[in-house]
């Protein structure tokens, strides 16, 4: 005999599928199809591009080169070669930035493809300060927990913990982009 869904019990929360790790690689896998998109269209890229992903960990890493055919397949119909670089090492040049999170950063190679490099510098000048207004609200938002104590307050801090790593993390990444396309002036 089949049960009815009319008649089906709650669903419970399974512990057993609770994957922490899992969780982190879909959500890097997102978040860098989603940068290699974000550059092919801030760019006008209608022909093959060339995109890299530098993980800023070994983990990353590794996710992200087991994950590489899902990535390819999430940027989209414009082609685009992708390399995923070694963990800490150098990030390339002639290239705009997406940075993910504290994890990773993608770049779309840019050199021919940019018109007026003061111009591209002056609007990552504008995320470096937004991201630098979204760092003091975190640290207005840590201050605020701290003087509590309790679980949901302990939940809060470490999310906004990981927040301000992402955020340190793209700081990094456009202050790295902003310098690149002042050279890229000259």
């Amino acid at each position: 005999e089949t049960s009815s869904i009319t008649i089906a019990e709650y669903p419970e929360y399974e512990s057993s599928f609770h994957d922490p790790r899992s969780e982190v690689v879909y959500e890097l896998v997102l978040g860098c199809s989603k940068g290699i998109r974000s550059l092919l269209a801030d760019y006008g890229v209608k022909d093959e591009g060339m995109a890299y992903i530098v993980a800023l960990n070994q983990m990353s890493h590794d996710a992200v080169s087991a994950q590489l055919s899902a990535i390819e397949a999430l940027t989209g119909k414009t082609p685009v070669k992708i390399s995923v670089l070694e963990a800490g090492g150098i990030s390339p040049t002639d290239c705009a930035s997406f940075p993910v999170s504290a994890d990773a950063n993608v770049y779309l190679e840019v050199k021919n493809r940019i018109q007026d490099a003061a111009k591209e510098a002056e609007k990552v000048m504008a995320k470096v300060d937004e991201a630098r207004r979204e760092q003091v609200d975190i640290d207005a938002i840590k201050a605020e927990l701290s003087k509590v104590q309790n679980k949901d307050v302990t939940d809060a801090m470490q999310s906004a913990e990981s927040r301000k790593r992402d955020v340190e993390a793209r700081l990094r990444a456009l202050q790295e982009t902003v310098t690149m396309f002042e050279k890229m002036k000259v």
